[in-house]
C-alpha cells in the first residue's frame, strides 16, 4: 500500500495510508486507522449518510464525549498531493473540519441507530439527567457518574444527554 509523509514545520510529520479515489488523486487516511473505520467513512461518503463520530481512545474503546463536529457529512478536502476526509455540516456546505479518522471508536447514522463502525472494546457513555445542586440551574447531566454540565433548564439538559448518547 502506497503511503505519504507529510512533515510539518514543527519538527513533527504523519504518515498517511493512500487508497484509490474515483478521481485523479487517491484519498488519504491516517496511517494507523482501523481498515473498518476506512471502510465505514467510504462508504458513508459515497452513499451520503448523516454521520455521527463518536472520537475516544482506540486502546481502551473510552469515548472522549465531543459534542463539536461530530455530526455531518463525510466528504473530500483536496490537497496538494490527495483528497482528505473531512465532516461538513449538511449537504451543501463547502467546508468542514478534518476527521481524526485513526481516534474513531463508532460511527452511527445521524438518524436513527444504524452503526457503521464500532471497535471492538467500545464502551458507550452512560448519561443521565438529575436535579442540579448548585444554585441558578434546575438540572444536571452526568456522563459516566461524574458532572459533565448544568442547566437552567431540564429541556436544555435533556437535549444535551441525547446529542451525547
Amino acid at each position: 500500500m502506497e503511503q505519504l509523509t507529510i512533515n510539518h514545520s514543527n519538527g513533527n510529520s504523519t504518515t498517511y495510508k493512500l487508497f484509490k479515489g474515483n478521481k485523479d488523486m487517491p484519498i488519504a487516511y491516517h496511517a494507523e486507522t482501523n481498515p473498518l473505520v476506512v471502510n465505514a467513512l467510504e462508504n458513508a461518503r459515497v452513499n451520503g449518510y448523516r454521520v455521527k463520530i463518536y472520537l475516544g481512545d482506540v486502546a481502551t474503546g473510552k469515548c472522549w464525549n465531543e459534542e463539536h463536529d461530530i455530526f455531518g457529512y463525510v466528504r473530500l478536502s483536496k490537497g496538494k498531493a490527495a483528497y482528505y476526509p473531512i465532516l461538513v455540516n449538511n449537504v451543501s456546505s463547502y467546508g468542514g473540519g478534518s476527521i481524526l479518522d485513526h481516534c474513531i471508536v463508532k460511527i452511527r447514522e445521524s438518524k436513527g441507530n444504524r452503526v457503521l463502525y464500532q471497535a471492538h472494546n467500545f464502551k458507550q457513555p452512560i448519561c443521565e439527567v438529575k436535579e442540579s445542586t448548585e444554585n441558578g440551574y434546575t438540572h444536571s447531566l452526568y456522563i459516566n457518574g461524574e458532572l459533565y454540565s448544568n442547566h437552567k433548564s431540564e429541556r436544555a439538559a435533556k437535549i444535551l444527554q441525547n446529542k451525547m448518547s
